[in-house]
């Protein structure tokens, strides 16, 4: 058993779809043949004694990657930095690259241009290129900055659903609703990234449950924690996911059900499991017991006014305290597990000096191991959305200022992009009442003040998933809306970025 490596920050209701980075970067098998997909053309690059083709792939229903494209350019990147490129005609030009004799990780993107701008754009995930040996190279190649349908269909029609990235670069879809939402799923499917295609590997739950909270412990488990059936009642169960084997086990249960919750890990083997309607000021904290090799939890009671039900948002600093995001001045602070004589005994409410904006359902990341970015969410004074974004900072115990989303919501689904410091923010409701869906995708880097592109989903997708493939293409999951023709649908687009 290997020690929970990091908690990634948790809104109330939606987990990141990218909890860690531990396992980037993602050098990805590559095979010899090529599988079954659609692929739109294939690029030979000659290196001095071996070639790799780059397969330019369409998974969509009606994109055409081609349109308007004259010419094609590639360009070889090495920790972000291009070590050749080459550019022809398209079609009947050939890439010229037989220079490249680099080895190691390395990374293709390739352009479709129309003589001034990029129309089309396509890159690999990053590989490791070895002398003499030839490989073949998938690419997700679109028109740039659009969202299209993609061709494979979900195995289930889910919305309210945790997507995890797996060690072999499989997206995972864990839970959700139903499109009634009159029952919750047990079940998960996966994403390959490869086949293009999603399936069921069998492994489920014992219990029908959306919106979990989850958590590596390493590479060979992943821990399930509560969420919420299709009415809203909260749920207790500890599950542990074995990504190799595709099995799923309940292992435990939490002394109080809880939905909306966050957890932080404070100590190796430790987490804190905070939030959760009628959870008053007490807080569940599982601990792994290497005696007999299980989990178990306890429940911690809370001081100084700290409640856990009135949890918004948490995340864990490079010290192990934890910023706790509350309703109010009051219930917003930090817990430091390792002060008093009870692990629940060492919080302490921020100064009204440094007071912000008190929300929920917001995203909550942590930017650096001390500040925490919160975008979006329910202002809780003022009873609306707010595109608002806010730093706060673990050093003065207080809020600043931060970069803002582009859209207003709140329940929005995250991830972590492949360009070190951007995120992708999708769907969400633009309402208190979570009736109306933003229907836009955007990328952002909070830590940069930054701003990518806004970019119109296919369709209505209320309480979708968002992930990143290993080629940067984001993969765009489920959400659904009353009297959709595809409830059971996805979506992809790949993400480009001038400069």
């Amino acid at each position: 058993m290997m020690s929970v490596s990091r908690l990634a920050s948790s809104t109330n209701r939606r987990v990141s779809s990218s909890m860690m980075r531990m396992f980037l970067p993602l050098l990805l098998p590559l095979c010899a043949c090529e599988p079954s997909g659609d692929s739109t053309d294939d690029i030979i690059v000659a290196m001095d004694n071996s070639a790799i083709t780059l397969s330019l792939r369409n998974p969509t229903v009606d994109a055409d990657p081609t349109e308007a494209v004259t010419s094609m350019r590639i360009d070889v990147v090495v920790d972000g930095e291009v070590l050749d490129s080459e550019s022809f005609d398209y079609p009947g030009g050939t890439p010229d690259l037989t220079g490249v004799s680099e080895y190691g990780v390395v990374r293709f993107e390739v352009a479709g241009t129309d003589g001034s701008s990029v129309r089309s754009f396509g890159r690999s995930a990053e590989l490791v290129i070895e002398p003499g040996e030839d490989l073949w190279v998938p690419i997700t190649f679109l028109p740039v900055n659009r969202v299209f349908a993609l061709e494979a269909a979900m195995v289930q029609p889910r919305s309210e659903h945790d997507t995890i990235t797996l060690p072999d670069g499989r997206i995972m879809l864990l839970g959700g609703h139903n499109p009634v939402r009159s029952a919750s799923y047990a079940d998960i499917e996966t994403y390959d990234y490869y086949e293009g295609v999603f399936s069921s590997p069998g492994a489920s739950l014992d219990v029908g449950v959306a919106a979990t909270q989850w958590a590596w412990t390493g590479e060979s488990e992943l821990l399930i924690i509560g969420g919420e059936n299709a009415t809203g009642e909260p749920q207790n169960g500890i599950w542990s996911y074995e990504p190799v084997q595709d099995t799923i086990t309940r292992i435990s249960s939490l002394i109080m059900p809880r939905s909306n919750h966050c957890g932080a890990q404070y100590i190796d083997n430790s987490i804190i499991v905070l939030g959760g309607p009628n959870t008053e000021s007490s807080g569940d904290l599982l601990r792994y017991y290497t005696a007999d090799l299980s989990w178990s939890s306890t429940l911690i009671g809370f001081e100084n006014g700290m409640s856990s039900e009135n949890t918004t948002g948490c995340g864990v600093a490079s010290d192990g305290s934890i910023f706790v995001m509350g309703v109010d001045q009051s219930t917003t602070g930090i817990l430091d597990p390792f002060s008093g004589t009870g692990i629940g005994e060492g919080f302490q409410p921020i100064a009204a000096s440094a007071a912000g904006t008190y929300v929920s359902d917001a995203v909550v990341i942590n930017l650096e191991p001390d500040v925490f970015w919160i975008g979006g969410g329910i202002d809780i004074d003022a009873n609306t959305v707010t595109s608002e974004g806010q730093e706060f900072r673990m050093d003065s115990a207080g809020f600043v200022s931060g970069t803002p989303l582009a859209t207003p919501r709140q329940g929005a689904s995250w991830a972590d992009w492949i360009e070190d410091d951007w995120i992708a923010v999708a769907c969400g409701f633009s309402d208190v009442s979570s009736r109306n869906s933003v229907n836009k995708v955007e990328l952002l880097a909070p830590a940069l003040g930054e701003k990518g592109p806004t970019v119109d989903l296919d369709r209505a997708r209320p309480g979708c998933g968002v992930s990143t493939l290993p080629d940067g293409a984001l993969l765009i999951t489920g959400g659904f809306e009353t009297g959709s023709a595809d409830p059971a649908s996805a979506a992809i687009m790949v993400p480009y970025i001038e400069g």
